[in-house]
């Protein structure tokens, strides 16, 4: 049986996207128990409620984690956009940086990340704490913020939140994740 063109290329995409996840799950899945000082590879598929590879990571799901399966903090972000150091403890000072994956954008759509970094359940009020990013294609996306002051932190991470939407409840509909750290 023949097929179009167009049934033929999604499907081999199809296939290397898929041959591509396992490859980077078994990876993973391999060195979960070790820390790393280099580069890691970044899973595109969504873990439950803990980054794999880094354990004591909350990561929650918002109604809205399709759009953004994966997300992970780390102390930096490759060329790439890998995810160097995945933490969720930080150093006073030193960059948190959130590296995440959206997915679900069909071509022509543009849409929203918005980023919102807390500290001691409260936004941060130094700049770059609310920020946004336009998204018009599946990808990595990362953002950082360097803390100024110790504590809980939490990074949530809304898709296409109405500018000016200040919902600050655990089941706001535009959010995707929310990932809990500490800062020292």
């Amino acid at each position: 049986m023949r097929t179009r063109p167009g049934r033929r290329h999604a499907a081999r995409l199809a296939m290397a996207l898929v041959g591509t996840a396992v490859l980077l799950v078994a990876g993973l899945a391999a060195c979960s128990g070790i820390q790393h000082s280099g580069p890691r590879l970044f899973t595109p598929t969504p873990p439950p409620m803990v980054a794999r590879g880094t354990p004591g990571m909350a990561v929650t799901p918002g109604p809205l984690a399709a759009f953004v399966p994966v997300a992970v903090t780390a102390t930096g972000v490759d060329r790439n956009e890998a995810p160097v150091n995945p933490t969720s403890d930080f150093a006073l000072g030193i960059p948190v940086f959130i590296i995440c994956r959206v997915q679900g954008v069909r071509p022509g759509e543009v849409h929203r990340l918005t980023v919102r970094w807390y500290i001691n359940g409260q936004l941060a009020r130094w700049p770059g704490s609310y920020t946004y990013a336009t998204v018009s294609q599946d990808g990595p996306l990362s953002f950082s913020l360097t803390y100024e002051t110790a504590g809980q932190g939490m990074v949530k991470l809304y898709w296409d939140e109405p500018v000016g939407d200040s919902n600050e409840q655990p089941n706001d509909r535009y959010l995707a994740k929310a990932l809990a750290f500490t800062v020292r």
